[in-house]
Protein backbone atom coordinates (compact mmCIF):
# COMPACT_ATOMS: atom_id res chain seq x y z
CA UNK A 1 0.00 0.00 0.00
CA UNK A 2 1.79 3.24 -0.78
CA UNK A 3 0.70 6.57 1.02
CA UNK A 4 -1.10 9.43 -0.65
CA UNK A 5 0.77 12.39 -1.47
CA UNK A 6 -0.77 15.89 -0.40
CA UNK A 7 -0.12 19.65 -0.55
CA UNK A 8 2.50 20.23 1.65
CA UNK A 9 4.02 16.69 1.74
CA UNK A 10 8.01 16.66 0.87
CA UNK A 11 9.50 16.49 -2.43
CA UNK A 12 13.73 15.73 -3.03
CA UNK A 13 14.43 17.51 -6.30
CA UNK A 14 18.78 16.91 -7.35
CA UNK A 15 19.08 20.29 -8.48
CA UNK A 16 16.86 22.40 -5.60
CA UNK A 17 17.16 19.97 -2.97
CA UNK A 18 14.37 19.76 -0.60
CA UNK A 19 11.14 21.10 -1.08
CA UNK A 20 7.30 20.75 -0.84
CA UNK A 21 4.35 19.66 -3.58
CA UNK A 22 2.61 23.32 -4.22
CA UNK A 23 -0.64 22.56 -6.02
CA UNK A 24 -3.47 19.73 -5.38
CA UNK A 25 -6.85 18.96 -6.38
CA UNK A 26 -9.99 19.77 -4.53
CA UNK A 27 -10.09 16.48 -2.73
CA UNK A 28 -8.45 16.59 0.84
CA UNK A 29 -7.26 14.51 2.99
CA UNK A 30 -6.51 15.48 6.97
CA UNK A 31 -7.11 18.61 5.62
CA UNK A 32 -4.83 19.43 2.91
CA UNK A 33 -5.05 19.05 -0.74
CA UNK A 34 -4.65 15.73 -2.78
CA UNK A 35 -1.67 15.63 -5.02
CA UNK A 36 -1.85 14.24 -8.55
CA UNK A 37 0.17 13.98 -11.63
CA UNK A 38 0.35 16.96 -12.91
CA UNK A 39 0.55 19.19 -10.05
CA UNK A 40 3.36 21.16 -9.12
CA UNK A 41 6.47 20.83 -6.56
CA UNK A 42 7.85 24.46 -5.27
CA UNK A 43 10.66 24.03 -7.36
CA UNK A 44 8.95 23.78 -10.45
CA UNK A 45 9.03 20.20 -10.69
CA UNK A 46 5.61 18.55 -11.99
CA UNK A 47 4.34 15.10 -10.65
CA UNK A 48 4.95 12.77 -13.32
CA UNK A 49 3.40 9.75 -11.80
CA UNK A 50 0.05 8.81 -10.06
CA UNK A 51 -2.14 5.91 -9.25
CA UNK A 52 -4.63 5.55 -13.15
CA UNK A 53 -7.33 3.65 -10.63
CA UNK A 54 -7.87 6.38 -8.39
CA UNK A 55 -8.23 10.02 -9.33
CA UNK A 56 -9.11 13.53 -8.09
CA UNK A 57 -10.64 15.84 -10.57
CA UNK A 58 -9.71 13.44 -13.38
CA UNK A 59 -6.71 13.39 -12.87
CA UNK A 60 -4.44 10.27 -11.38
CA UNK A 61 -3.57 10.80 -7.23
CA UNK A 62 -0.12 10.88 -6.63
CA UNK A 63 2.33 8.98 -3.90
CA UNK A 64 5.34 8.31 -2.24
CA UNK A 65 8.01 7.62 -4.20
CA UNK A 66 6.14 8.52 -7.57
CA UNK A 67 9.18 10.80 -9.83
CA UNK A 68 8.81 14.55 -10.98
CA UNK A 69 9.91 16.37 -14.10
CA UNK A 70 13.02 17.55 -12.52
CA UNK A 71 14.41 13.64 -11.29
CA UNK A 72 12.81 13.91 -8.02
CA UNK A 73 10.75 11.76 -6.05
CA UNK A 74 8.03 12.26 -3.21
CA UNK A 75 9.93 11.56 -0.27
CA UNK A 76 7.22 11.92 2.65
CA UNK A 77 3.61 11.92 2.61
CA UNK A 78 2.45 12.31 6.32
CA UNK A 79 -1.57 11.54 5.47
CA UNK A 80 -3.59 8.78 6.54
CA UNK A 81 -4.63 7.19 3.27
CA UNK A 82 -3.52 4.96 1.42
CA UNK A 83 -4.04 3.33 -2.22
CA UNK A 84 -4.66 -0.01 -2.47
CA UNK A 85 -1.83 -2.42 -4.59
Amino acid sequence: MRVIARVGDKHICPRHGTNAIVEGGSGKIDGRAIARMGDKCACGGVIVEGDPNSTCDGRPVSYFGAKTSCGGIIAECTGSATLAG
